[in-house]
């Protein structure tokens, strides 16, 4: 819902999506893919500062266990 800042400032509502998967390659091995605000959302946390936009994270992990 909206919410207030600093100096009663009223900001917007927002919703934000995170999508994000493991895929197991090898036993030790795993692939990571991670989808940041989905819906490429425009949103403040706070009045005047930028927010990341859509972002799309790939890795891999090696656990040494």
């Amino acid at each position: 819902g909206a919410r207030a800042d600093f100096g009663d400032v009223r900001l917007a509502p927002y919703t934000v999506t995170t999508l994000s998967a493991n895929l197991e390659l090898l036993p030790r091995w795993t692939a990571q893919l991670r989808l940041e605000n989905l819906t490429d959302e425009r949103y403040e946390l706070a009045r005047g500062y930028n927010t990341p936009r859509r972002a799309l994270f790939a890795g891999t992990h090696y656990s040494f266990r």
